[in-house]
C-alpha cells in the first residue's frame, strides 16, 4: 500500500480528471493528496521577471481555489500543494517512492506513441514507485479490479497494491496472466488495472484497439509499477526550487 498520494497539477483537464481520481481514492481513507505545480525552468529562464510572476501568482490562485473547493466537497482528504520551479519530468521523478503514488492525467488523444512520449510515459521508465495514469473519460462503472500478473521482480508490489485496493474498497479483484487476451479484455471493462513490467509493454499493452484497428483508447484508470518501482532510490538529488507551499 501507498501512504501518500502527489497529483500533477497544470490547470488542464488531464489535471482535474487526475485529480477527481486522486480525491475519490482518498476519501475511502482519509488521505491527503498533495497538488504539485512544477513551472518549466526554461520557460522562466526566457520570460520577462514580471511575467514570471505572474505566471507563478497564477498558479498559486489556482492551486488555492483547489483547496478551496475541495475542503467544501471533499472535507475528509487532507490537501496540500507545491509550486517548484524545475524541469517537469525530473522534478516529478523525485516525488516517486515505492510508498508513494504519483498521478498524472493521460490523454490518448496521439494514440501510442502520444501516451509514449507524454510525460507519464517517460516518467514510468525511471521512477522509484507507481504511477497512476488517469484517461480523459472513462467507461461506465466497471468490473473491478484487474490485475496483470507477471515474473518480472516487482510484480509483487503491484500484486499489493492491487490486494490493498480492492480491500478497501470492496472491489472484486480478477487476476489474469499480463501478456495474455484475458487481460487486455478484462482491462477493456476494469474500474482499475493495476500492472508491473517494463514501461513501453504496459502501455503499449493497455491502449485497447477499437474493431477498426486505428483507434486508441485507455479505458480505464492504470496503476502501472515500472522497472525501477521498487528499488531504493538512494540519496534524494538536490530538490527543485520551491516557489510556494502550503
Amino acid at each position: 500500500m501507498t501512504t501518500k498520494t502527489i497529483v500533477a497539477w497544470d490547470g488542464s483537464r488531464e489535471a482535474w480528471a487526475a485529480l477527481d481520481w486522486a480525491v475519490a481514492r482518498e476519501s475511502h481513507r482519509d488521505g491527503t493528496i498533495v497538488l504539485v505545480t512544477v513551472v518549466d525552468d526554461l520557460f522562466l529562464r526566457t520570460t520577462l521577471a514580471e511575467e514570471s510572476n505572474a505566471i507563478v501568482e497564477s498558479a498559486v490562485e489556482q492551486l488555492q481555489a483547489q483547496v478551496a473547493r475541495l475542503a467544501v466537497e471533499a472535507p475528509r482528504v487532507h490537501v496540500g500543494t507545491e509550486i517548484l520551479r524545475g524541469t517537469p519530468l525530473l522534478v516529478l521523478r523525485e516525488y516517486t517512492h515505492p510508498s508513494t503514488l504519483v498521478v498524472l492525467g493521460a490523454d490518448d488523444t496521439e494514440g501510442s506513441e502520444g501516451i509514449l512520449r507524454s510525460l507519464g510515459g517517460r516518467l514510468l521508465g525511471s521512477a522509484h514507485g507507481p504511477l497512476a495514469l488517469i484517461p480523459l473519460t472513462t467507461a461506465a462503472k466497471g468490473r473491478g479490479i484487474v490485475l496483470g500478473t507477471n515474473m518480472a521482480t516487482h510484480a509483487s508490489k503491484a500484486d499489493e497494491f492491487a490486494a490493498g485496493e480492492a480491500e478497501l474498497t470492496g472491489e472484486v479483484l480478477i487476476t489474469y496472466p499480463a501478456d495474455s487476451a484475458e487481460f487486455l479484455i478484462g482491462a477493456l471493462t476494469a474500474d482499475l488495472v493495476v500492472v508491473a513490467g517494463p514501461a513501453h509493454g504496459i502501455l503499449t499493452s493497455l491502449l485497447a484497439r477499437a474493431a477498426s484497428n486505428v483507434t486508441l483508447t485507455m479505458p480505464c484508470p492504470v496503476v502501472a509499477f515500472g522497472p525501477h518501482a521498487t528499488a531504493n532510490p538512494g540519496e534524494p538529488p538536490p530538490r527543485a526550487e520551491a516557489l510556494f507551499s502550503s
